[in-house]
């Protein structure tokens, strides 16, 4: 699981005139990791993977299960995988001010993104299971027109049009290997050797015109409204082609058939609506009310209409906020607060297949309602100090998802309005702690007249949540904090930084993404059981 990445970025800027300019901005980055080992939570514990059955099913095979601590930084794979990503991309900005300071604005883009996965090792255990070869190249172009008025007149004025066309292709290997062991019932035996080709493409058009106004209706007093309207097309295809021939159909119903055309296309109009009252020259009020839209899609991983729908829909939020920004004591002092309420509808969530346990997919997991405190504070008790503080509170819940897919932890109670389905109503989504913080303290002193000292020190909590979107109780992450610091020299104006840093100093073990065991369906925990976990 380590990586090394290394990249370049250039900027070139062009002003032949005050009324033009141009900048070009380019970039590349390669990532290379062995990747993705993960690590079996808690295996003897209750539902946990080291069931008698799978023991013996794993020692049988030659290939013993050593894995039996948590979170102590060690993972077994037979091999460390191989992923290599480069992401490059230009971009083009030319500035135009023309009619008495108006300013015509183009910005076009080019990017792409090519990963090629040799090899993943995601199962977390120390037998070869299966051999997993995966390319992903996406390609996107962009270009975005727009005129603002200038600012500080009585109406200030934005608006514009945005063109977008991406071009993805997806394509995966899979191949069971020595150590495959899962005995099917109706469907035979998986043997090593017999595979899948999986072959997806996807093109995304979108069209976009947007505008907004802000009415200065008095110095004080500002009125904001905007408007989008989007277009968008996705079309695309899926085929999968299983192999040897004599194999009874062992991950996906689309064996042998013709590949599955898809397409999905809407509109939608989205707006906002901002106030501002500056109720003194140094504290302002705002309220605002937006939505947003997010469209659908398709599963490029669910291999087939059986294992798990192939579209999903769009994501829909209405937004409202209200808060106030404010400085005191001769800006010593900053505090800013924000209270808000989110609805989201048809909220769109990924989670690990749950009939093939290969391969993450999305799906509308209902609507939710997301009502939060947001609050930060920064004093500088003298001019060399900095103290920040901030902190976030949310009351998350899910409703409208009655029929969501069930956690495979033991006593999981099916009690959704479908055969097979949980009711996830009343309950909080993953990733969704009730409390987070922060807490720093920056120090800088001149050494010389070129060198300044700087010292800094943050501390950060995140409170109880759920990592798995099954609300599965083995993926609870506890409560943790960590600690960073960092200590180094800049020069005046900060043109250049040497420092050294450590990121969580204590040593704090906490996990950032939790899933059903990978690959279960290969694994034997005893007879024709897969082992879970």
């Amino acid at each position: 699981n380590d990586n090394t990445q290394w990249g370049m970025r250039g900027r070139a800027k062009w002003t032949p005139s005050e009324n033009f300019d141009d900048s070009v901005i380019g970039y590349w980055s390669h990532i290379f990791a062995h990747c993705c080992t993960a690590e079996p939570i808690n295996p003897t514990g209750v539902g946990g993977i080291a069931t008698p059955g799978f023991l013996a099913a794993s020692a049988a095979n030659g290939t013993p299960f050593i894995k039996f601590t948590s979170l102590d930084n060690t993972v077994a794979a037979p091999d460390p995988g191989s992923d290599h990503t480069n992401v490059y991309g230009v971009s083009n900005q030319a500035n135009w001010r023309v009619m008495g300071n108006y300013t015509i604005t183009s910005i076009t883009a080019w990017n792409e993104f090519h990963d090629d996965l040799n090899q993943t090792t995601s199962a977390g255990l120390p037998m070869n299971i299966s051999g997993n070869v995966q390319t992903d190249s996406v390609k996107t172009y962009s270009e975005e027109l727009r005129i603002a008025s200038p600012k500080g007149r009585t109406i200030d004025i934005l608006a514009g049009t945005y063109l977008f066309r991406q071009d993805l292709a997806y394509t995966q290997y899979l191949v069971a290997q020595a150590d495959a062991t899962r005995i099917f019932g109706a469907a035979g035996k998986t043997k090593p050797g017999d595979y899948y080709n999986y072959y997806f493409n996807q093109r995304t058009t979108s069209e976009a015109l947007f505008g907004q106004a802000t009415w200065n209706i008095t110095s004080a007093w500002r009125a904001t409204g905007g408007l989008r309207y989007n277009w968008e097309n996705k079309s695309g295809s899926t085929a999968t082609i299983n192999g040897p021939a004599d194999t009874k159909a062992w991950l996906s119903a689309n064996t042998g058939a013709p590949a599955i055309g898809l397409t999905t296309s809407g509109t939608k109009l989205t707006w906002m609506a901002n106030m501002q009252y500056d109720i003194t020259e140094r504290v302002m009020a705002y309220a605002v009310a937006s939505t947003g839209y997010k469209s659908g899609g398709f599963n490029a991983r669910a291999n087939a209409p059986a294992n798990f729908p192939l579209i999903f829909g769009p994501e829909i939020s209405l937004n409202y906020e209200a808060g106030i920004k404010s400085t005191f004591f001769d800006r010593k002092v900053v505090i800013n607060a924000d209270v808000y309420r989110l609805l989201e509808k048809g909220f769109q969530q990924s989670l690990l297949n749950p009939l093939t346990g290969n391969g993450f997919i999305v799906g509308n997991a209902g609507n939710t309602v997301n009502d939060g405190l947001e609050i930060e504070a920064k004093w500088r008790p003298v001019e060399s100090m900095t103290l920040n503080a901030s902190g976030a509170f949310n009351d998350t819940h899910i409703y409208s998802y009655d029929a969501a897919p069930c956690a495979t932890f033991p006593g999981t109670v099916n009690d959704g309005s479908k055969p097979g389905t949980c009711n996830l109503n009343g309950k909080r989504p993953q990733y969704n702690p009730s409390v987070t913080y922060n807490i720093g303290a920056e120090y800088r002193q001149p050494i010389s007249d070129r060198l300044d000292g700087v010292a800094m020190l943050n501390g950060s909590y995140s409170g109880k949540q759920f990592l798995d979107a099954t609300l599965d109780p083995r993926s609870i992450q506890r409560p943790y904090a960590l600690i960073n610091a960092r200590l180094g020299v800049e020069g005046n104006g900060g043109q250049w930084t040497v420092s050294l840093f450590g990121k969580n100093l204590t040593g704090e073990a906490y996990y950032v993404a939790a899933a059903t065991q990978p690959g279960a369906q290969y694994l034997s925990a005893g007879g024709t059981t897969a082992a879970g976990g």
